[in-house]
């Protein structure tokens, strides 16, 4: 525990202010600073739903970086150990292979800025992962809960049911607004893909998002290929 302490402590993380969320393998911990519980992540008092598309989302994002290729290298108490198989590691590149592939051909006409599947792979994956993860939680609040028909009685004007809400709140939390030269120099060093991305291919590959939405199968949001890794 002392190690576990310390290790935060001295650590970038440990800034309240910041607006972020990170993922330690070495100690095993995620890192939530106080700055990410505000607008557009969190709200105390918004409804449950868009408040689990938010930080829900950012939390099973960091969760997912568990089970990537840098958390491979480390167990369940920080030490430096690969637990993964050979037949695993096998596994994990033949789908990471989907999500490559899937990025790079990813076009927005609005932009031109692109993804690049390869450098960008372990955050897309958490992309991925954290939407399913969150929104499996989701589900289970509502049904402990009991709490799904009242979200009519308190959005009587808003014809979006719990399922909706919880996306549009994960759509919003990467809501940007930046010149093309921007996005282009953010592109050339950061790990992550463009927002719009981030948004539109996890989403595409849920199929509760198409079904909620009733998206038609072979659209661009519910495509017959979708990529899937856990």
């Amino acid at each position: 525990m002392g190690n576990f302490y310390y290790s935060y402590r001295d650590s970038a993380t440990n800034n309240p202010t910041v607006m972020n969320a990170f993922y330690a393998p070495y100690s095993n911990f995620i890192a939530l600073p106080s700055g990410i519980f505000g607008y557009p992540y969190y709200k105390y008092g918004r409804i449950d739903s868009i408040n689990y598309g938010g930080i829900g989302t950012v939390i099973g994002h960091e969760i997912s970086h568990a089970f990537d290729t840098s958390g491979r290298k480390y167990d369940h108490i920080g030490n430096k150990r690969n637990w993964w198989t050979n037949e695993t590691l096998y596994k994990y590149a033949e789908k990471a292979q989907c999500f490559i592939d899937q990025y790079n051909n990813f076009t927005d006409p609005l932009s031109p800025v692109k993804a690049n599947g390869r450098v960008t792979l372990k955050e897309n994956i958490a992309d991925n992962g954290g939407v399913k993860s969150a929104f499996k939680a989701f589900r289970l609040h509502l049904a402990l809960s009991g709490e799904y028909f009242s979200y009519r009685k308190r959005l009587p004007e808003l014809p979006a049911s719990p399922e909706q809400l919880f996306f549009l709140g994960y759509a919003s939390i990467w809501c940007t607004n930046m010149s093309d030269e921007l996005a282009k120099r953010y592109n050339e060093f950061d790990s992550h893909s463009p927002s719009k991305i981030r948004v539109n291919v996890p989403l595409s590959n849920f199929k509760e998002f198409a079904k909620a939405f009733k998206c038609k199968a072979g659209s661009p949001m519910n495509p017959i290929h979708k990529c899937n890794l856990w």
